[in-house]
């Protein structure tokens, strides 16, 4: 294993190690008026700010108008760390690098721009896609971080099964496998469901949209529903299915003990997953048109079309990062598509009453 140390920073004394270290030795200080906004209806007007830094050295134009400046920041320093390592990353070596960030708290930027546009422009101006990008990523690291957690305890747990001496330690190692495998896959359900419920107020218009394009028909021309009536019905369904999922799940699982049935029990644990994340994607359109129970009985008629949509929710939650953010809309998307098909109302007209 070999270990590089290097220095990166930019701050508000420089925009590199080296110019930071002059500015030191010179006696700069950082602090100055506030520039990046009027700050004249404030009791302090002085801050650290980054001066002088121009995003478009480290990325293209159409990524620096969709960075935030927090993220803009953290390029640069990226880039100088790479210079100072000396490595040449190759396609073959990527792999084995790894990066390791700690943040407490960033795109303040963004969140700020975001309220003046509702502010000023209104709601409507605002990509729908922002709330449940947001709390797909807070979710995924609260949940997978607790799953992190806990997988060796499981383990241990199940190791105590085996009060032999001989083959204790590989019994051991197979049941933190198992452990493992259990947090992922429980971690992975409450994600899913978590994520689905809470975003059922931002989701149900956005698919609402997506079906008056689709049909011609203005919105709100099938059932309206309010943003509690919507979240309360996400949290129905997504319970609901969270529990028939758990109970589905844990018989899976114990079919791992079991040689060779192990391998199908693996293809029916991933179909039963990716059923259940696209029912709950289905819903988002199913809302305005039918109740709780008429839904369900709708989706099981259509379960080929929830498990494929369901099956690129679950392929998407494999891309690092990205994919964690962007798994919710475009599922979303595509199973309204494909649900405002089945319901055959492409060319339905709504007569007005």
């Amino acid at each position: 294993m070999t270990l590089l140390f290097f220095l990166t920073l930019v701050n508000a004394l420089g925009l590199s190690v080296n110019e930071t270290w002059g500015n030191i030795l010179k006696g700069s200080s950082g602090v100055g008026r506030i520039s990046s906004f009027d700050a004249s209806g404030l009791r302090v007007q002085i801050a650290c700010e980054v001066k002088d830094f121009d995003p478009h050295i480290y990325m293209s134009p159409r990524e620096t108008r969709r960075r935030d400046r927090v993220e803009q920041l953290a390029a640069a320093a990226v880039k100088e760390a790479i210079q100072n390592s000396g490595i040449e990353v190759e396609k073959t070596e990527m792999f084995r690098i790894g990066v390791i960030i700690s943040s407490a708290m960033g795109g303040l930027q963004t969140l700020y721009d975001t309220y003046t546009t509702v502010r000023e422009k209104g709601p409507n101006r605002v990509s729908p896609f922002a709330i449940p990008m947001l709390i797909s990523l807070v979710t995924a690291i609260l949940v997978f971080g607790s799953a992190y957690g806990l997988s060796d305890n499981i383990g241990a747990f199940i190791s105590k099964i085996w009060v032999w001496d001989w083959g204790h330690d590989t019994f051991s190692s197979i049941s933190n496998f198992i452990g493992g495998l259990i947090v992922v896959v429980i971690g992975l359900i409450l994600f899913k469901h978590i994520i689905m419920a809470l975003s059922a107020p931002f989701m149900s218009p956005v698919s609402e949209r997506i079906q008056a394009h689709l049909t011609g028909n203005p919105p709100h021309s099938h059932r309206d529903t309010t943003f509690m009536q919507q979240l309360l019905r996400g949290i129905r369904i997504n319970g609901r299915n969270l529990l028939m999922e758990l109970f589905l799940t844990i018989p899976i699982l114990l079919l791992k003990f079991i040689p060779v049935v192990n391998i199908f029990s693996t293809i029916l644990l991933f179909m039963v997953q990716a059923y259940y994340a696209g029912f709950g994607n289905m819903d988002y359109t199913l809302e305005r048109h039918f109740q709780y129970k008429e839904s369900v009985q709708f989706v099981r008629k259509h379960r080929g079309l929830a498990i494929g949509n369901g099956i690129v929710f679950i392929l998407f939650l494999l891309i690092p990062i990205i994919g964690v953010i962007l798994v919710l809309p475009l599922s979303v998307t595509a199973a309204s598509t494909r649900t405002i098909e089945a319901l055959q109302l492409k060319n339905k007209p709504i007569n007005a009453a």
